[in-house]
């Protein structure tokens, strides 16, 4: 049974991986701002808290020499993450977005002008998204984003390419919350079983498609 410490288990994104990993068998020790402890005996520590608890996860990960899955964006420095464990900074635990991702990447070589729409809740912090923020690297700098906050939209990720009398578009839509959940562990489960090192979600997921 793999263990996981889930830092940030009471904001939305932790209730949710939490019930998941519960649901699938995994062994949970939620923490909060309130946790005092930093020692968990686990496999892998998922920080889905905001910036400033990324120090807690850090410790937990060192003490029990787990591996450390980072969900939260908007992050300053991520100069301070373990050099000798396995870690993974995932700006979108999406499935899907991977896929788009690797199909932005064929975009990008070919160059153009591309228009980039985001969409998510009233409730989220950061903007433009660190997925946009993603994409964009592979679409090239002649990409231009919107984003848009409102309502309760768990997230939408629209790419136009212009071209000379013809326009492609390319949709990823997140029709519940409980997608990033699924995906984290996924990739919690995949980098369990990774030597220490920095690794992409592109890396991870990809190993899905070996």
């Amino acid at each position: 049974m793999m263990k996981l410490a889930v830092v940030g288990s009471s904001g939305r994104l932790g209730r949710l991986i939490v019930s998941e990993a519960k649901q699938k068998g995994f062994s949970v020790y939620e923490v909060n701002r309130d946790t005092k402890e930093s020692f968990f005996e686990c496999d892998v520590v998922i920080d889905a808290s905001l910036p400033e608890g990324l120090s807690k996860s850090i410790a937990i990960a060192k003490s029990s020499k787990a591996a450390l899955l980072v969900l939260s964006t908007g992050h300053s420095s991520l100069e301070n993450l373990p050099g000798d464990l396995p870690v993974c900074v995932a700006a979108n635990a999406s499935f899907g977005i991977f896929l788009l991702k690797k199909l932005c990447n064929v975009l990008g070589q070919f160059g153009g002008d591309f228009e980039l729409i985001e969409t998510h809740h009233t409730l989220k912090k950061d903007k433009p998204s660190g997925t946009a923020l993603m994409l964009k690297e592979s679409l090239g700098e002649n990409t231009h984003i919107t984003s848009i906050r409102g309502g309760t939209v768990p997230g939408e990720h629209e790419i136009r390419y212009f071209g000379e009398f013809e326009e492609l578009r390319l949709i990823h839509r997140a029709e519940k919350r409980e997608l990033f959940a699924v995906g984290a562990l996924r990739l919690a489960s995949i980098l369990a079983k990774k030597a220490p090192g920095r690794y992409t979600t592109e890396e991870l997921f990809s190993s899905l498609l070996a």
